[in-house]
């Protein structure tokens, strides 16, 4: 996979082409990196259910970071006896940090899309099947989600 292109040489199109639906916030995350200064978003999606948010962005590498982490924090606490409710620290790094995450994304397939030489048509079709959001992942991980939640609190409650 090609390098993240500098922030300064991301295109507008290419990036909304990219980010696919709800792109104003995070063109405005954009633009205040391009001019060095860190803009701290807000992704309540990401907070309240980051598994749901990365499949529906796409960001299917820190869906399987999550879980790998979700299930290193359970062997803790099941094997050694250690609670680290590291949960709400990992909901609010990704919610501060969502909009950076899919920026260094696009930024990635935009200098593909560079290498690789695509213009016109052909190079938005490629940046909006590579970005974008699945609302088919988005519905199955939200539905799975709520599940799962329902089953722990009737765990918890039984």
């Amino acid at each position: 996979m090609a390098r993240a292109l500098p922030l300064g040489s991301i295109q507008l199109e290419d990036f909304e082409a990219f980010v696919g639906p709800n792109a104003e916030p995070y063109n405005t995350t954009l633009a205040a990196r391009q001019t060095n200064k860190f803009k701290a978003g807000w992704v309540w999606l990401a907070f309240l259910a980051p598994p749901v948010w990365v499949l529906y962005r796409k960001l299917y590498g820190a869906f399987f970071a999550i879980v790998v982490f979700i299930i290193a924090t359970m062997a803790l606490d099941t094997y050694f006896g250690i609670e680290t409710h590291t949960g709400t620290a990992l909901s609010i790094s990704l919610a501060m940090a969502g909009r950076h995450l899919v920026i260094h994304r696009a930024s990635k397939f935009i200098a593909q899309a560079n290498e690789r030489g695509l213009t016109g048509e052909e190079r938005l079709a490629f940046l909006q099947a590579r970005g974008g959001v699945s609302p088919l992942a988005g519905w199955t991980a939200g539905i799975l989600y709520v599940l799962l939640v329902a089953l722990a609190v009737w765990a918890a409650i039984s």
